[in-house]
């Protein structure tokens, strides 16, 4: 894990339109961990080259995958309900088995601690406030292994990624 400052960070990325695949209270130790497929740079990037380049159709769009542990965490609420015992949006819900989207999030300095809002399309408003935030990330390429199949891996070590445990 890399600790990061934490205004610098959300001065340079945007959470927005990235597909949540974990959103994780852990009460007692106080954390949170929030797993996205991150929409911004990597994913425009390749996209501003598909324009101006023949991309084939084997060639897929990579990922850019962000793993954020969000630590002395309080003050969780969910749509308006304070969470206090542990939590799993994906788990218990609705969305069981499913991803969401960030549609909008705003980071505010409350010194001394931050406290993050988040709007997801399906789960609805999710804030905390929080002290420390340690940031993974991990880079996947597309290969097209079959008509209606793709592998992605990790650009460094090659290893094949679970889309839905990119980290795992």
């Amino acid at each position: 894990m890399n600790i990061v400052n934490i205004m610098d960070y959300f001065k340079r990325i945007s959470l927005r339109e990235s597909r949540v695949l974990t959103l994780e209270f852990n009460n007692g130790d106080k954390y949170i961990i929030l797993v996205i497929d991150y929409a911004a740079e990597v994913v425009s990037d390749w996209f501003k080259v598909s324009q101006n380049q023949l991309i084939s159709n084997e060639t897929a769009p990579p990922k850019d995958f962000r793993k954020l542990r969000f630590s002395n965490v309080e003050n969780v609420v969910v749509n308006g309900q304070v969470i206090t015992t542990n939590w799993n949006a994906f788990a218990d819900s609705a969305l069981k088995g499913r991803n969401d989207v960030i549609i909008w999030a705003e980071l505010r300095d409350a010194n001394p601690e931050y406290e993050l809002k988040l709007e997801l399309q399906s789960l609805g408003a999710v804030s905390f406030t929080f002290g420390l935030l340690d940031v993974v990330g991990r880079l996947a390429k597309g290969e097209k292994i079959s008509e209606h199949s793709w592998e992605y891996r990790d650009t460094e070590t090659g290893a094949l990624i679970d889309l839905s445990q990119p980290f795992q």
